[in-house]
C-alpha cells in the first residue's frame, strides 16, 4: 500500500511539475557568468560552476580572484563518493603545479598561489605557507591574507596579525582580512582595539555575528545584545515559505495522530509558538559556552564531541523541553498519554522552524527537503522521547518518575550530540559521516514506536480494542509537496537546469527518506493497554 501510494501520490505529481517548468523557464539564460556561477554552487551544480570558472581563466587568467573560485568549486565535492571512490584532486593539483614551473613569473605566482590556497582550504596550513612563501610578488591581492590565516591556524597570532594589517594596508582582499584580524582582536580578548576597528562601518560588515555580540556583552549594550542574538533578521521570503511548510506537514500529521483525543489547534499552535519563542534563548547560551566558559570547537576529536553534546546537546534539548515542561506544571492540557509526545513533539518542531529560517537562505534552498525529513524529526523524536521517559517512569509506578525522564533527557543529549559531532568533524572522523544517518533511522524507528505505545496507552480509547491508524496518503503527498517546493524555489531563484540537476542529484536520498518515514510513521496498529519494547 505505502509503495502504490508512493508512485501516484510522489512519481506522477513530481514529473509533471518538473515538465511544467522546464517549459516555462527553460530557455531562461543568465548572462552575467558570476551570477551563473553563483546560482550552479547554489544548486550543488560544481560541474557548471567550474566549467564557468574555467571560461572566466582562460579570458582573464591573471585574475586571482577565478582561480580562487575555480579551487573552491572543486573542493566543494566530497572528498568520498561512496566506499571506494575518491574526489580526484590530481588533474586540478598538476594544473596548477604547471602554472608555478612557468618562467613567466606572474603565472608562477598563480601557480603556487594555487597550490596553497588549496592545502589552506584542505586544513594542511604548513604545506599552504611552503606554496605561499614561493610567491615571488607578495603583495599579490589575497596573498598576505591568506597567510595569515595559515599561521592563525597554526597558533602564530603575531605573525598572522603582521600579515592580516598588511593586507589592508595593501587594498587586497580588505573585507576578509578584516574579518580574520576581528576574529584575532576578539580571541586574544584586545577589546577596546576591536571596538575601534568595529567602530568603522565597512569592518563592521566584515564581522561575524558572534564577535559583534561579544562586543555588546563586552560593553554592558544588553538591548544590542538581544537584538544582535535574534539571528532570524536576515530571513529571506524564499527561506520562509520552505520553513512555513515544513511546519505545517508535520504539524498536522501530529494532530492527525492524536486519533482519541484531538488537541485544539490554538493548544498546539501556541506549544509550536512557544518551541519558537524559547529557541530564543539557544543563542545566550551557546554565548555563555563560548565567551563565558571558553569552551567551542578547536578542532581536537574528544574536546569537539563533547562540545556537541553539551555545548550543542544539552543547550537545545533544555529549550525545547522547558515549555512542555511548563505547560505539564501550570495546564492540564496534556491529558493523554499520547499528548506527552506531541506536545514535545510540537515544541521541538517550532525550535526547528527558527533554526530552518537561518539555513534556508538563497544559498540553503537545497537543504529545504533534507532537513525537513531529518533534522527538523530529529528534533521533534529527541523532546518527544524524553516526555515518553516521564510516561515510562509513571506508567511503572516509579516512586521518582521524573528520574526516567532525567536518564532520557541525559541520553538524548548524547545522541544529538554525538549526531552534529559526524557532522562537524574533520579528518578521518569527518569520513565517518554516514553515522549520522544511522543515529537518525534510529531515532525515527524508536520515536514511531513511542508513538505506537502512547497510543496504546491512551486514556481515551474506547469500544474496540484494537484500530488501525494510516497516515501514508498524508504523508506522501505532503513529503512530495515538500521536495517539489524545493525544486520549484530553486527553478525560480537559479534556472530550471540548475533545479533539475539539484532534484537528479538529490531525489533519490529525498525518496528514499520519504519512502523510510511512511514505513514507520504511516501506520500503526493501535492495541489497547498494550506496552511493546521501546528496544527490541
Amino acid at each position: 500500500m505505502a509503495l502504490r501510494w508512493f508512485g501516484v501520490s510522489i512519481v506522477a505529481p513530481s514529473l509533471s511539475l518538473v515538465l511544467i517548468v522546464h517549459l516555462v523557464l527553460g530557455n531562461r539564460v543568465e548572462p552575467d557568468p558570476q551570477k551563473r556561477i553563483d546560482a550552479a554552487l547554489a544548486s550543488g551544480n560544481v560541474v557548471t560552476a567550474m566549467a564557468e570558472y574555467r571560461t572566466l581563466i582562460e579570458g582573464s587568467f591573471h585574475n586571482l580572484e577565478w582561480h580562487r573560485g575555480y579551487i573552491r568549486a572543486h573542493l566543494e565535492q566530497p572528498k568520498y563518493h561512496g566506499k571506494h571512490k575518491r574526489r580526484d584532486d590530481g588533474p586540478i593539483l598538476g594544473q596548477y603545479r604547471r602554472n608555478a614551473e612557468s618562467a613567466d613569473p606572474r603565472v608562477s605566482d598563480i601557480g603556487n598561489y594555487g597550490l596553497g590556497y588549496f592545502y589552506s582550504v584542505e586544513g594542511d596550513y604548513a604545506q599552504a605557507i611552503q606554496f605561499f612563501g614561493r610567491v615571488r610578488d607578495q603583495s599579490l591581492p589575497y596573498l598576505n591574507n591568506s597567510i595569515g590565516y595559515a599561521h592563525k591556524m597554526l597558533g602564530r597570532p603575531d605573525r598572522a596579525e603582521e600579515d592580516f594589517r598588511r593586507e589592508i594596508a595593501l587594498g587586497g582582499n580588505v573585507d576578509g582580512a578584516t574579518s580574520n584580524l576581528a576574529r584575532l582582536l576578539d580571541e586574544s580578548r584586545r577589546f577596546d582595539e576591536l571596538s575601534l576597528l568595529a567602530s568603522d562601518p565597512r569592518a563592521r560588515k566584515t564581522m561575524d555575528a558572534d564577535i559583534l555580540r561579544h562586543l555588546d556583552l563586552v560593553h554592558g549594550r544588553y538591548l544590542q545584545y538581544a537584538r544582535d542574538a535574534i539571528q532570524i533578521r536576515d530571513a529571506t521570503p524564499r527561506g520562509l515559505l520552505g520553513a512555513a511548510l515544513v511546519l505545517i506537514v508535520w504539524f498536522l500529521y501530529l494532530r492527525r495522530i492524536d486519533v482519541f483525543e484531538p488537541e485544539r489547534v490554538s493548544h498546539a499552535g501556541l506549544m509550536t509558538v512557544a518551541g519558537m519563542a524559547f529557541s530564543l534563548l539557544a543563542v545566550p547560551l551557546y554565548d555563555l559556552f563560548k565567551f563565558g566558559l571558553g569552551f567551542t570547537l578547536t578542532g581536537h576529536y574528544l574536546n569537539d564531541l563533547l562540545f556537541c553534546i553539551f555545548g550543542i546537546g544539552l543547550i537545545e534539548e533544555t529549550v525545547k523541553l522547558a515549555p512542555v515542561l511548563l505547560a505539564l506544571r501550570f495546564t492540564s492540557v496534556m491529558n493523554e498519554s499520547v499528548d506527552y509526545l506531541v506536545y514535545g513533539s510540537l515544541s521541538g518542531l517550532g525550535f526547528a522552524f527558527m533554526e530552518n529560517l537561518i539555513y534556508f537562505d538563497d544559498r540553503g534552498l537545497r537543504s529545504i527537503a533534507s532537513r525537513g525529513f531529518s533534522a527538523v524529526l530529529l528534533h521533534m523524536s529527541l523532546t518527544a522521547m524524553v516526555m515518553y521517559g516521564l510516561i515510562h517512569g509513571r506508567r511503572m509506578g516509579r516512586k521518582h518518575p521524573a528520574l526516567d525522564a532525567l536518564m532520557a533527557f541525559g541520553a538524548v543529549c548524547v545522541v544529538h550530540g554525538v549526531y552534529d559531532f559526524w557532522l562537524v568533524a574533520a579528518g578521518w572522523v569527518g569520513q565517518l559521516s554516514m553515522l549520522s544517518f544511522l543515529i537518525l533511522i534510529v531515532a525515527i524507528r524508536k520515536y514511531g514506536r513511542a508513538l505506537n505505545i502512547a497510543m496504546n496507552l491512551s486514556e481515551h480509547m474506547s469500544g474496540q480494542s484494537e484500530r488501525r491508524v494510516s497516515q501514508v496518503r498524508w504523508l506522501c503527498g505532503s513529503l512530495a509537496a515538500i521536495v517539489m517546493l524545493q525544486y520549484l524555489l530553486i527553478a525560480l531563484k537559479y534556472g530550471a537546469a540548475n533545479a533539475e540537476f539539484n532534484l537528479l542529484t538529490t531525489v533519490g536520498s529525498s525518496y528514499f527518506l520519504i519512502l523510510l518515514i511512511l514505513l514507520i510513521l504511516g501506520r500503526f496498529t493501535v492495541t489497547k493497554g498494550k506496552w511493546l519494547p521501546l528496544f527490541d
